[in-house]
């Protein structure tokens, strides 16, 4: 039997919605899907089933220069553009997402897709 090596969270702006999560196996074959309310869950899954990608569906960063995306703090983007380059390529692209901006609806998510992702990294998921 072939077990699940990949995870993809889809994040939502709170835990008090659930988090939609797929698992696929090394042949990137369905191998469980369902929804999670916590990050305690998410992380809980990664660690029991030993999955090997994490691939977490909201930024994990802030744009460079960003050091938070409150409209008191004084930091600036360094390019002239909006986003990152991730985004830009994919609107170069023609695929459309959401900018992650100060300003952003997005900014919520972003903000816990790196809570998350510092969370798996520190406990050696």
């Amino acid at each position: 039997m072939v077990r699940a090596c990949f995870i993809g969270p889809d994040l939502t702006y709170g835990e008090k919605k659930l988090a939609a999560c797929v698992a696929l196996d090394a042949g990137l074959h369905l191998d469980g899907f369902g929804f999670l309310l916590s990050d305690g869950q998410i992380i809980e899954a990664i660690e029991r089933h030993h999955l090997s990608i994490v691939a977490i569906d909201a930024s994990p960063s802030l744009p460079k220069g960003l050091s938070l995306f409150e409209d008191t703090c004084p930091c600036q983007l360094l390019l002239p553009s909006k986003g990152r380059g991730c985004e830009r390529d994919l609107s170069r692209c023609g695929t459309p997402c959401c900018c992650a901006t100060k300003r952003s609806v997005m900014k919520n998510v972003v903000y816990r897709a790196i809570t998350l992702k510092d969370e798996i990294t520190t406990g050696g998921c």
